[in-house]
């Protein structure tokens, strides 16, 4: 459906809010930030502005995670022979080792290193590592101004937001 509400004047403010609240800055850079362990939403968003990606396409990337996966940000999930589980995104692989990367916030934002020669079975997740139900908490006015501040790569002067 078309979102006409989106050019109402959305709130900034609160884009930003909710964008940090819900942690999407750990992973997801914006605004000149780093992009951690996600797309970096700031090439989104230009993207978004060219004309490249509309702002349903991005809504549904929003709500539905998992529906669209960049290959290189694919959960990947390993069990070892001793039987450890390690999962998360590959930052770094060499002929003898992988890193993974689960979540920026945990283990202060440090990968997991396992030995290849450790690893029994690896294959990859069909499933964001975006945390389950982190919009079922937002109202539909609180994830259109993140879809807006998304759109507007962090620029409080973007023309769908109230002036």
């Amino acid at each position: 459906a078309a979102l006409p509400e989106i050019d109402q004047g959305r709130s900034f403010a609160n884009g930003q809010k909710v964008f940090e609240s819900a942690s999407c800055k750990a992973c997801h850079g914006l605004a000149g930030q780093e992009s951690k362990l996600g797309l970096n939403l700031q090439q989104i968003s230009q993207k978004v502005r060219d004309g490249k990606i509309d702002r349903v396409g991005l809504l549904t990337e929003i709500l539905q995670p998992s529906a669209n996966i960049d290959e290189k940000f694919r959960t990947q999930v390993i069990t070892t022979k001793d039987g450890t589980l390690v999962s998360g995104v590959s930052v770094h692989e060499d002929e003898r080792t992988i890193r993974l990367l689960s979540n920026p916030l945990n283990e202060g934002g440090q990968p997991k290193e396992v030995a290849k020669s450790a690893i029994d079975q690896r294959s990859a997740s069909q499933t964001s590592l975006r945390p389950l139900g982190l919009l079922n908490a937002l109202s539909k006015g609180d994830i259109l101004d993140l879809l807006a501040y998304i759109e507007s790569g962090g620029d409080r002067s973007w023309a769908g937001f109230d002036k």
